[in-house]
């Protein structure tokens, strides 16, 4: 999983889902470089609306949208390059395992939540920008999660005091 959020772990500046407008350059040369290394990248359909326009399905990973309205984008499904889906993580999972081995998910926090319970992300790379949001999303949407983190790398992005945490994610068995 790959985020960016302010310090108190907002992923938008109230509605806005244009997090170009508040992240740094360095969050998004290293989101960018993580983007060209992967196989796969997984996001929900907000997510993919904020971002549509800046890429380029043609090129970079295959990308696959999570939604629960499939028919409302028909018209930008290109198989095997971008395609939509309403199934479960787990579904996904299976379906795209022995295919794709380098997957970055994307979010948002209904997205994440959903994988996050469903124990499919075992790493968290979270870019954490010096600001503060009075409203805005939330990394994870409400849930009971409780999911141990250990961190294995901490980098200042800049002189602002943008932070790169990495995190292994260390669930609790059943």
């Amino acid at each position: 999983m790959v985020m960016v959020t302010s310090v108190n772990g907002k992923i938008t500046f109230g509605n806005d889902p244009d997090i170009y407008q508040w992240t740094s350059s360095e969050d998004s040369q290293m989101f960018f470089d993580m983007v060209k290394k992967a196989d796969m990248v997984i996001m929900g359909s907000l997510t993919y609306q904020s971002i549509r326009s800046k890429i380029n399905p043609n090129s970079g990973p295959f990308r696959l949208v999570i939604t629960r309205n499939l028919q409302k984008f028909n018209n930008d499904s290109i198989p095997d390059r971008l395609e939509f889906s309403a199934d479960t993580p787990l579904k996904i999972f299976n379906k795209y395992k022995s295919t794709y081995k380098n997957i970055l998910l994307l979010g948002g926090g209904e997205i994440n939540s959903l994988f996050l319970k469903s124990k499919l992300v075992d790493e968290l790379y979270l870019t954490i920008e010096p600001l503060i949001f009075g409203s805005g999303k939330d990394l994870i949407a409400e849930s009971d999660l409780k999911i141990n983190c250990n961190l294995l790398k901490v980098k200042k992005l800049n002189k602002k005091g943008t932070l790169l945490l990495v995190y292994q994610l260390k669930y609790e068995k059943n």
